[in-house]
């Protein structure tokens, strides 16, 4: 049974990479939807923690029904964390009205007076997909188990707190993503068999090596090898307080 899972977004879907009782023991599961995900994972243990890079809770402004945060603190906080050239890989998370919205920049605006950013958009359906699926599971616990994380955040942990030198989608990016992992204790010839399924409109290197420095995170401090941190340490919560609004790492 898995400790540590980290999940990341890609063409076809989903990217998850399970890490078991050992490092030596870590997996490559790709899925269409996060429901699909969630059955084929079977997990029935509490010790299990995944990490999500995907926002968990949005903002709905003063008038909000299940919240009324106009912006979510800790992607400002992330940002602080990263070096300046890695700020932008923390998206402004888009308002729940704009997330279901056809016109959700415009949304966004008439909200919170703020206009969404190409990349927010771009992602928009996989929020959306997140924000269904955690409305739907919190009865059942899902806030205790999934949480939401940031790739470049952790990576940059696992690189002695030293900011990353390349982008994640150049050679030289992942080459040296590849070498903190190795670094960290995942076996190479494991990294290599991961990234050997990565394929053109389907799965990408760097949405692998992301789910797989969000598992190391996860299965770190499930092990109790690392604390778990929070970038915030104000606290909002959606939902009516079921539903923390943080980004975890370690």
């Amino acid at each position: 049974m898995p400790l540590g899972i980290g999940i990341d977004g890609c063409r076809s879907g989903w990217a998850a990479v399970l890490i078991e009782d050992s490092l030596e023991t870590i997996e490559l599961l790709l899925a269409p939807n996060i429901t699909e995900l969630w059955a084929r994972l079977q997990l029935d243990c509490e010790d299990i923690l995944i990490f999500i890079d995907m926002p968990i809770g949005l903002p709905e402004g003063e008038q909000g029904d299940n919240n009324t945060h106009s912006f979510r603190i800790s992607d400002g906080d992330c940002r602080k964390l990263l070096p300046t050239k890695r700020k932008s890989s923390v998206f402004n998370t888009p308002t729940r009205q704009a997330t279901y919205s056809q016109t959700p920049s415009e949304t966004n605006y008439a909200i919170v007076q703020k206009k969404l950013s190409k990349q927010s958009e771009n992602i928009i359906p996989k929020i959306r997909e997140v924000d269904l699926f955690m409305k739907a599971k919190l009865p059942h616990g899902i806030q205790h188990q999934m949480e939401e994380s940031h790739p470049e955040l952790n990576f940059q942990r696992f690189n002695g707190n030293i900011a990353l030198q390349h982008n994640k989608k150049m050679k030289e990016g992942i080459v040296e993503r590849l070498l903190i992992l190795q670094n960290a204790g995942i076996p190479a010839a494991k990294i290599e068999l991961m990234l050997s399924q990565a394929r053109t409109n389907a799965v990408a290197k760097d949405d692998i090596l992301d789910a797989a420095v969000l598992a190391l995170a996860a299965y770190s401090i499930s092990s109790g090898i690392r604390p778990k941190l929070k970038v915030s340490p104000s606290e909002q919560y959606d939902y009516a307080g079921e539903l923390e609004m943080n980004i975890s790492y370690c």
